[in-house]
């Protein structure tokens, strides 16, 4: 990195901002810290290539005698030739790059914006000029980071970068006793857990982490979800409009920020869960160093989760950690891939929708092909009619239809049979049959991919770029009890992508389809999604025996052909509950 710097001027004497009165009524304005004391304020010149930003400003920072601290997530790197003022360039960076700062007089902080934190500092309306004063004798002023007054609830909302939010508390423990017990007795407690996990687990490359207990106590301390989470969530897969699952019990069924009280109320989880979390909230910031809030960590070690705080918080936070350590159902998730022979299809009789199964089910996709949907749904009604599939009477068969789904209960012997003939015959295959354990409301995740990469050539250098196809099936199943007997509700995510022999700039093409749905089934009942085709060329090698090996003259006793096949793809899900959360 080079950079020439123009004449310096003398130094600055930092001076206090003036600062501005706003009215009680809806805001108290915002709030920054002193301006940034820049020694240099003449346009500068700097020219780097793929240099780190973070070492760009340092090095903005250092040369104007500023000492900064910048964040772990402070990533990236720059490119370029710039000729401005040092604050310009300061700005330019830290808004190109998501980035947000914060200087308390002395010390520099900057940190990515998925790192702010919105908190609710409890301050009394006699202490809130108090606090105003307090911050314009610091220098704190300014529109940049928001100061809200709530005049009903005696609070200030504070958003921006941690250490602007920290500092702000301390500011409002000092003006208002009520908020600072720095008499009331602090404990230590660990509770270890049994069924939950305390520390969030890993979801995956495209999948937000599940959150632990811990993060989920830390929320409704707070009030706000983990900055770590909604980074990862971020980063995962959008959603695929899959409805939400009200929480049955267990950690893994709590919802995010501001949600969970909500919703155990509304489930009807213990009924007094929602007055615990008031009574947390209550008078309680964010976790911080203080005596009279709450500090909650995980150890991943021995399961447990460490609480900090008053005797009569911990009590509260034992009795939530309580409702959330309960056992789960263990289910078994079956899935068999099913190809038939699209020109066998209408034979087969399995692409519509039945109708009078006595169960629900509903499915979105994209669209068959006309002619295999009424070829398929002609199949089925023809096997209705003559009895073949018991208590099928009633058919659905729409044209040009969505992808469909059906329930099979006592009808999928009938099904195997159908299923084992064609198989035989070599109209159908069982591409495969996997199996996997996991808990009640619990997605379980089955896939199978290939990755290649693509290197992309830019202006300075080249990346690579990773392509990815393959089959990804996501179920996640919900126990619940009707009638004396266990109904399982599914949520299905299907995702089958195949290398199409069409390319683009010597790309191949990925062909995605996709089905998104839900049943609610039996015990013991299957759930069969089809409907879509796919397409795939087989390579054909005849040849006569040790002939066809010989070199130069074999190609005279062997043949190659190419053919394409032609299938219709069927998916059977059947969940089993191996083991009830009471056994």
């Amino acid at each position: 990195m080079r950079s020439r710097f123009g004449s310096k001027t003398g130094r600055r004497a930092l001076g206090c901002a003036l600062f501005a009165l706003s009215t009680l009524i809806g805001s108290a304005g915002g709030a920054e810290a002193a301006q940034i004391p820049w020694l240099n304020t003449e346009p500068i010149s700097v020219s780097v290539k793929n240099q780190s930003l973070s070492d760009i400003l340092h090095m903005l920072a250092v040369d104007n005698h500023v000492p900064i601290v910048l964040s772990e997530s402070v990533r990236g790197s720059v490119t370029g030739t710039f000729l401005q003022r040092p604050d310009a360039l300061f700005d330019a960076l830290t808004k190109s790059y998501g980035l947000s700062w914060y200087y308390d007089g002395h010390l520099l902080y900057v940190t990515a914006q998925t790192e702010n934190l919105t908190r609710m500092l409890p301050v009394s309306a006699e202490r809130f000029p108090q606090l105003r004063a307090l911050m314009q004798r610091l220098g704190i002023d300014g529109t940049r980071l928001p100061l809200h007054w709530l005049a009903p609830e005696n609070a200030v909302q504070v958003s921006g970068p941690p250490r602007y939010v920290e500092h702000m508390q301390e500011l409002a423990q000092l003006v208002d006793g009520d908020t600072v017990r720095a008499n009331a007795p602090i404990e230590v407690r660990v509770f270890r857990l049994r069924h939950a996990w305390a520390k969030d687990i890993d979801g995956g490359a495209d999948q937000p982490p599940l959150p632990g207990v811990a993060t989920l106590l830390r929320q409704l301390v707070g009030g706000q979800p983990d900055p770590a989470l909604l980074e990862a969530k971020g980063r995962a897969r959008p959603n695929r409009g899959s409805l939400p699952l009200p929480p049955v019990g267990g950690a893994g069924r709590a919802a995010g920020h501001g949600g969970l009280a909500g919703e155990m109320r509304d489930s009807g989880d213990s009924g007094d869960t929602a007055d615990l979390v008031a009574a947390l909230r209550s008078n309680t910031a964010s976790p911080a160093r203080q005596g009279g809030d709450v500090s909650i960590e995980a150890d991943p070690r021995t399961n447990a989760v460490i609480v900090r705080g008053p005797r009569d918080k911990i009590a509260l936070c034992e009795k939530l950690i309580a409702d959330l350590d309960t056992p789960s159902d263990l289910v078994e998730i079956e899935a068999t891939i099913i190809d038939v022979d699209a020109d066998q299809a209408d034979q087969f009789g399995i692409s519509a929708r039945v109708a009078n199964l006595g169960h629900f089910d509903a499915g979105i996709g994209q669209p068959l092909l006309p002619s295999a949907t009424d070829a398929a749904a002609n199949g089925l009604q023809q096997l209705a009619n003559a009895g073949a599939i018991p208590g099928a009477g009633g058919l659905l068969g729409v044209p040009g239809a969505m992808i469909s789904s059906i329930v099979l209960g006592s009808e999928r012997r009938f099904f195997s049979a159908a299923l084992n003939a064609f198989v035989r015959n070599g109209n159908a295959r069982v591409v495969a049959k996997p199996r996997v354990l996991t808990l009640d409301n619990t997605e379980a995740l089955l896939q199978n991919q290939q990755n290649f990469f693509i290197r992309v050539a830019g202006a300075y250098d080249s990346s690579v770029h990773s392509v990815t196809a393959g089959l990804v099936m996501r179920v996640t199943p919900q126990i619940s009890e009707q009638d004396g007997s266990a109904r399982i509700r599914l949520l299905i995510n299907i995702e089958d992508g195949t290398l199409s022999n069409e390319r683009v700039d010597q790309i191949p093409v990925v062909t995605r389809k996709s089905v998104n749905t839900q049943a609610v089934i039996r015990q013991g009942d299957s759930v069969l999604v089809g409907g879509y085709i796919v397409e795939e060329t087989l390579r054909d090698r005849q040849q006569v025996p040790v002939l066809g090996d010989l070199p130069v003259i074999g190609a005279l006793f062997r043949q190659k052909a190419d053919r394409s096949r032609r299938a219709e793809r069927m998916f059977l899900i059947t969940p089993r509950v191996v083991a009830r959360s009471g056994s």
